[in-house]
Parts: C-alpha cells; sequence; structure tokens
C-alpha cells in the first residue's frame, strides 16, 4: 500500500513533469512535423478542402495556403506550448480521483497540490 508521504511525491511529480514542463525542444519539433505532415495529406482530400473553404466563408477568416499555415507551425516555441498549457490547466481547476480505504491520506497527498474541495464517498 502506497503511503501520504509517496502519494505526495507521486502527486507533485506528476503535476511538474506532465504538466507544467514537459515538452522537451525536441518533442516539440517532432510533434510540429507531425501536424505539418497531416496538413499537407488534409489537403490531398476534397472532402477536406471544401470544409476549410465552407469554414472559412462562415466564420469570415481568410484561407491560408500551405506556406502561411506551416510558417505558422513552426513559429510555434515552448513557451507558447507552456502558455497555453497554462491556460488550458490551471492548477486551480483540476480535480483528482482516488481509490482506496482512506480519504485523509488521499486528502493529504492532494493538499500540496492545492487541490481540495468535496469529497464523496462510494459505498
Amino acid at each position: 500500500m502506497v503511503g501520504a508521504d509517496e502519494q505526495q511525491t507521486l502527486s507533485e511529480k506528476l503535476w511538474d513533469s506532465h504538466v507544467v514542463r514537459s515538452a522537451t525542444g525536441e518533442e516539440l519539433q517532432r510533434s510540429k512535423e507531425n501536424v505539418k505532415g497531416r496538413v499537407v495529406l488534409s489537403l490531398e482530400s476534397t472532402s477536406t478542402r471544401m470544409n476549410r473553404l465552407g469554414s472559412s466563408v462562415l466564420t469570415d477568416v481568410p484561407v491560408l495556403d500551405l506556406d502561411e499555415v506551416i510558417e505558422r507551425i513552426d513559429a510555434v516555441t515552448l513557451d507558447d506550448l507552456r502558455e497555453l498549457a497554462d491556460e488550458l490547466w490551471p492548477l486551480e481547476r483540476m480535480s483528482a480521483a482516488g481509490i482506496g480505504p482512506d480519504q485523509d491520506v488521499f486528502g493529504e497527498a492532494m493538499a500540496p497540490l492545492g487541490l481540495r474541495g468535496a469529497v464523496e464517498v462510494a459505498a
């Protein structure tokens, strides 16, 4: 059985490594190449191209040509990625769930992350 100290350490490591500072330059570059490849391949599909044009008309947003899209993808930095992660997943909006016999242990493990709130006990 994992003790409260181990849970606390695990929860802090999980938050720090997977949300706050998880991406590396290599991973970002690989992701950019993946997205660029998917964009190029999607332009081969007539239905995708028509959906793109239709969305542009409906939202009154100009259709970017392939070079502009690739430039924008290449312009993304790790700082941009981290800023977006902070916006999408702020710690104060996070929730957590735990399964075990002692809800106090779970509460102690989540306390350093500031995750507090209602605890429901299933029967």
